[in-house]
């Protein structure tokens, strides 16, 4: 299932997973746009290049965590060195063909650490309920995001063509409010 990074962060996934952490701040310093996916048996990041192509291997993810055999994976390694220097060939050679020049920042592990708490503390983001509603069932979506807008528009993106309805979360009146259909 997609994700949203504020869900992934109050998950505390890359609090307990060091790789996420150091992958997520790689990415923000680079500009690069990753997804989120909270999967049974994994938890995943997959990392976009240039072209908006997703760079993986042999796997649906950049890197990701075995919840059942408790491993992490980065394109087809269990070691951080030779995921990242995979990773970064890929995208320089993804670069390089469509006529980009691109220099990769690679922090070390104490600037990876700050610029991930810098990026962590920089958004304030509240939680918005909505009901998703289908063939006469509605189940119920926790959206992380800075207002009920970017909320909504978080839920269309995650939930295209479905119905869903506001159901709570911190507006700027203060407090819940009643159900609107969206």
């Amino acid at each position: 299932m997609n994700i949203t990074r504020s869900l992934f962060e109050a998950k505390k996934y890359p609090e307990r997973i060091l790789e996420f952490r150091r992958l997520m701040a790689f990415c923000d310093e680079n500009r690069l746009r990753m997804t989120f996916h909270d999967e049974y048996g994994y938890l995943g990041i997959r990392v976009y290049g240039v072209n908006d192509e997703a760079v993986t291997v042999y796997s649906d993810y950049t890197l990701y965590y075995d919840t059942v055999e408790k491993k992490v994976v980065f394109l087809d390694s269990e070691n951080w060195r030779v995921g990242m220097s995979r990773l970064t060939e890929d995208l320089l050679q993804e670069a390089r063909k469509s006529g980009e020049s691109m220099s990769l920042f690679e922090p070390d592990l104490e600037f990876t650490e700050a610029l991930y708490e810098k990026k962590k503390n920089d958004r304030r983001s509240d939680k918005f309920d909505f009901a998703v509603r289908r063939d006469g069932y509605s189940r119920n979506v926790a959206v992380f995001d800075e207002s009920k807008w970017l909320a909504m528009a978080q839920m269309r993106k995650l939930y295209p063509g479905e119905k869903f309805d506001f159901v709570s979360g911190n507006t700027k009146k203060g407090g819940n409010t009643y159900a609107e259909p969206v």
